[in-house]
């Protein structure tokens, strides 16, 4: 990134939000406040959202949270085509299992089976919070110019694997 970079990173208070309403809806409210000043501060500008893998393959029992995950790969592209023609892009990077602390802690309580994951993976192993910054870095950069409304996945294959039958370490998170 150039030093004329601007970095725009914007929180939301989900109080009193169900959980379905935070991920079909978080995104948006957080964007479209936005559009004339992204247009007017970031002409050949980028957003970059943050999404799930869980939406690609159908895992129950969780039918509600997975249907509503599905609207960011849409925001995303509806997005990049109504700012595409101002320039500005618009990405995701779908994360999959990434060794974070909170990851490490559901594996400790049990609530998943990280070598089940792991096997399942077909990298063999989860991926590094630096995996998912680097792909949202080169979203960001020039590199990534005539990138638009793609749905980039950090997931070490997972999703390339078409068993979908429910296990314990899949659907306790």
């Amino acid at each position: 990134m150039s030093s004329s970079t601007v970095l725009l990173c914007l929180t939301l208070s989900c109080r009193g939000s169900n959980h379905c309403q935070i991920r079909s809806n978080g995104s948006w409210i957080l964007i479209s406040p936005t559009h004339a000043r992204i247009k007017a501060m970031c002409p050949g500008g980028v957003i970059v959202n943050l999404g799930p893998i869980n939406n690609v393959l159908p895992f129950t029992p969780r039918h509600a949270d997975r249907a509503a995950k599905v609207a960011m790969d849409t925001l995303t592209r509806c997005m990049a085509a109504e700012l595409g023609p101002v320039g500005i892009r618009t990405a995701t990077v779908a994360a999959g299992y990434i060794r974070t602390p909170n990851v490490a802690q559901l594996a400790q309580d049990g609530r998943i089976d990280a070598t089940a994951i792991r096997r399942r993976i077909p990298m063999g192993r989860m991926g590094q919070p630096e995996d998912v910054a680097d792909a949202v870095f080169f979203l960001a950069s020039s590199n990534a110019s005539y990138v638009n409304g793609s749905i980039l996945y950090v997931d070490g294959g997972w999703t390339l694997v078409s068993d979908a039958t429910p296990t314990n370490s899949m659907t306790n998170v």
